[in-house]
């Protein structure tokens, strides 16, 4: 019996796909860059990275994982950040997770993030899970 498959959207390291890879085959990672990809390819030899955002869909098709995964950056949420709010791109990171997501229609998202994002960004929180909820998933905030 095979295992479900899962891809990790900003995993950076990969820390959170330790956990994940006991019970699914992890397929690829996907990046905005380099941050942490050398680490993961290090960890994780034969998993896929994929480093542009642009390309994306081409390298996840849509039905083909049963589980998408992430933590997308937290900077401007933050605790230990003096100028918490200020965006540092956090907000589109955010945005993109949830798009793609929905554009790949997994069974399941899982979204891991600072407590900030649910205090300080409140407003791009409730819109993610609204974004959510029209895609037919149930969110939890917890």
């Amino acid at each position: 019996m095979s295992r479900p498959v899962a891809v990790g959207v900003y995993v950076f390291a990969g820390h959170f796909t330790v956990g994940v890879s006991h019970h699914f085959d992890v397929v690829a990672h996907l990046e905005d860059g380099e941050f942490g990809t050398a680490t993961a390819a290090l960890n994780f030899p034969h998993l896929f990275i994929e480093k542009d955002p642009t390309l994306w869909k081409a390298t996840v098709p849509e039905d083909s994982v049963d589980l998408i995964y992430g933590n997308p950056p937290c900077s401007g949420f933050s605790p230990v950040n003096a100028q918490r709010g200020v965006d540092y791109g956090a907000n589109v990171c955010q945005a993109r997770f949830v798009e793609f997501a929905i554009s790949r229609q997994p069974q399941v998202l899982v979204y891991e993030n600072v407590r900030g994002l649910i205090t300080i960004g409140s407003s791009l929180m409730m819109e993610l899970a609204g974004m959510m909820s029209a895609a037919g998933y149930k969110p939890h905030v917890v």
